[in-house]
């Protein structure tokens, strides 16, 4: 007789070690997660022994990389209640719909939360009853809003860093028997994926999870997809569904499965699966009929790019910059950046800005990187890749002077936002106007601020952005020029200059094109890989993120200041303090300047537009923005609600912006729209 497929399976169910399965599961977390993937923090969702396991796995990795106060857990319930009636489930009169009805019992805070405490008691648990607790798209929604929110009822967001990964507890049960909700994609992680139902009893019992939440998983939950055939035969479901996955021998129902049991649960397994099989299809997706765009070829791009080859006037460029990232158009920026026939320096602001185009692919950015860059070729593919992160940072902040030159201007006697902000003016010899200087306004680097703590430096003038890491360890300043072609970029030769020796803050305030270029102790931005010396490109990376991180914080900082009406919600992670209790907030002093330039612009200046940006992004394509006028100032007056006044657009995720247009600031009028 011939053997069969089935005869090399295996007869009995696999043994699992369960001291030896939790902790290759705590070690794939720290390693795979928290290492490799570098996860914040997670939360996880409690309610039964799935996710008891799943929070004590978190808790454990978490734990052993120092960090055990980033994971939380949340039960949702109703705390109020003390009763100890035992929940009731029953099936309706029409078993093929599997639902089912409970009475509320509050055994899992009463007997499971206490002894997850104990166990981790640097970890945070929480019981929440501000929910209908019983609603799985409810639980659901409330855990990913916690992941990201700081705030649930002002919608503020969490810093990255501060935020959470939503952990899952599907296991191999749920996954084959498609009884898990489709609201469960949501989880970043599904650490029990690949253990049955029994199997993880198993190990709850080795952890000597208390007896109630064993007991209650060989009870119906509909909350959790777990009906009475399947919750009363744990075992004999999981037996059936590894034989329909090809991973046990059928003899094995047959010799150790009654007729009766085996009969009923595969009738049930037949009916689940009918009723939710179209799960493992989801999400239906078409098939690859996608109408591809047009290649950009209208006389701004045909524009840019001539005036890319030939080297000559770059405005050309500039102006169509901002179009091709408003529509996509990867293959125009790479073909922009790769084809110019001459040195890229001259339009190097606009190449690095081109970093943020949506849709560029890794190749994309490769050439484009080794177009500018000597010696990235040798750069393997995660530096590349943060390399055209800080291209793209840098690239916004060259051309988001617009919005810091109105925080830098007096309102008739008060002083300018960013002082009332805590920055300090500074005053040098360059500083004063002279008629030997080119226009405008004849002084040379412009007006500055600085502000410092024990390890940062950061200025704002209107030639440049400094951003100074003073420490010992790693020494790092990063200037980035105004790419304005009215201001900043007849000042200095290049649009951003690298220093990763100790620079003082009176080393910064002496800054001179002269020493920029020529002191040996600044390296031009594209020159940066071109030289080996004693450290590494990703140390030299790392040290630039470092920097741009800081000047991201300090600038959401001082964003979240001009909105608050008094102390900022939490302490900052970079720039001055306004979180105590004396701070009144900026928003009043942003008032009083919009005041004075509505009269202003009453009087014939321009006009200024209040607009709100993503945050670190260049002021081009403002979300919405609105002229300001005498009547916006006595509604600003009336209701501290910037999101209300910009067309009904919540601000907390975005920047506000002072633009002198209404469609933002671009580096230079565009006669043309770019289309797909």
């Amino acid at each position: 007789m011939q053997p069969t497929a089935t005869d090399s399976l295996p007869t009995m169910p696999r043994e699992i070690d369960p001291a030896q399965t939790f902790e290759a599961l705590v070690s794939w977390v720290q390693e795979e997660l928290i290492e490799k993937k570098k996860a914040p923090g997670v939360v996880v969702g409690l309610s039964g022994t799935d996710s008891i396991l799943a929070f004590l796995v978190c808790a454990e990795a978490f734990k052993r990389a120092g960090r055990p106060e980033r994971v939380v857990g949340i039960h949702y319930g109703e705390p109020q209640k003390t009763d100890d009636k035992f929940s009731k489930y029953e099936l309706d009169a029409d078993e093929d719909q599997q639902t089912c009805r409970l009475d509320y019992d509050p055994w899992f805070q009463k007997n499971v939360v206490p002894w997850l405490k104990e166990q981790a008691p640097q970890a945070k648990v929480i019981v929440d009853g501000s929910i209908n607790f019983s609603s799985d798209s409810h639980r659901w929604a409330a855990l990913m809003d916690y992941s990201t929110l700081q705030n649930a009822d002002t919608g503020a967001m969490r810093r990255p860093g501060d935020n959470f990964w939503v952990v899952g507890t599907r296991n191999a049960t749920e996954e084959a028997l498609k009884s898990y909700s489709n609201i469960s994609a949501l989880a970043s992680v599904q650490p029990l994926r690949n253990l049955w139902k029994s199997e993880i009893l198993k190990i709850c019992e080795h952890l000597h999870v208390p007896q109630e939440a064993l007991t209650r998983s060989r009870v119906a939950d509909c909350k959790c997809g777990r009906f009475t055939q399947q919750a009363v035969n744990i075992e004999e479901a999981d037996a059936l569904l590894m034989i329909r996955g090809g991973q046990l021998s059928p003899s094995y129902a047959i010799d150790n499965i009654p007729k009766v049991t085996r009969l009923t649960l595969e009738s049930f397994i037949a009916t689940q699966l009918a009723n939710s099989g179209f799960k493992k299809e989801i999400p239906y997706i078409p098939s690859p009929s996608i109408a591809k765009a047009v290649e950009v070829e209208d006389t701004t791009y045909l524009a840019a790019k001539k005036a890319a080859q030939t080297g000559n006037d770059t405005k050309p460029i500039s102006a169509a910059v901002p179009q091709i990232i408003k529509g996509g158009h990867a293959n125009a920026a790479s073909s922009l950046v790769c084809s110019t026939g001459k040195d890229v320096t001259p339009w190097l602001p606009e190449a690095l800005a081109l970093f943020n185009t949506p849709g560029l692919r890794s190749s994309h950015k490769r050439s484009m990187n080794e177009k500018i860059f000597a010696g990235s070729s040798e750069l393997d593919i995660p530096a590349m890749a943060r390399l055209s992160r800080c291209n793209a940072r840098i690239g916004n902040y060259g051309f988001s002077f617009p919005r810091f030159r109105y925080l830098t201007q007096h309102a008739g006697e008060n002083a300018s936002l960013v002082e009332q902000f805590g920055m300090q003016r500074l005053t040098r010899d360059t500083d004063l106007r002279s008629a030997l200087l080119p226009d405008p306004d004849k002084d040379l680097l412009g007006a500055g601020f600085a502000w410092q703590d024990d390890k940062w430096y950061v200025e704002l003038r209107r030639s440049y952005i400094v951003c100074a890491n003073m420490s010992e360890q790693n020494p790092t300043t990063i200037v980035m020029r105004n790419n304005s072609y009215y201001y900043g970029r007849d000042r200095l030769s290049a649009p951003v200059y690298v220093s990763y020796e100790s620079v003082t803050p009176a080393d910064i305030q002496a800054i001179t094109p002269e020493m920029l270029d020529n002191s040996g102790r600044f390296t031009k931005w594209q020159d940066v890989f071109k030289h080996k010396d004693s450290l590494e490109a990703a140390d030299k990376l790392k040290r630039v993120e470092s920097a741009l991180g800081y000047l991201d914080g300090f600038e959401q900082n001082m964003n979240q200041w001009l909105k608050a009406t008094g102390p900022t919600e939490q302490k900052p992670v970079a720039g001055p303090d306004h979180s105590t209790s004396e701070s009144k907030g900026g928003y009043q002093a942003l008032v009083k300047f919009l005041e004075h330039k509505s009269v202003q612009s009453a009087t014939g200046k321009q006009s200024v537009f209040l607009g709100n940006v993503d945050e670190h992004k260049a002021p081009w394509f403002p979300k919405s923005s609105i002229m300001v006028t005498p009547q916006l100032v006595e509604q600003m007056k009336a209701d501290a609600n910037v999101g209300k006044l910009l067309a009904g657009i919540d601000t907390s995720g975005a920047a506000l912006t002072l633009m002198t247009g209404e469609e933002g600031d671009f580096p230079v009028v565009s006669g043309s729209k770019l289309h797909r």
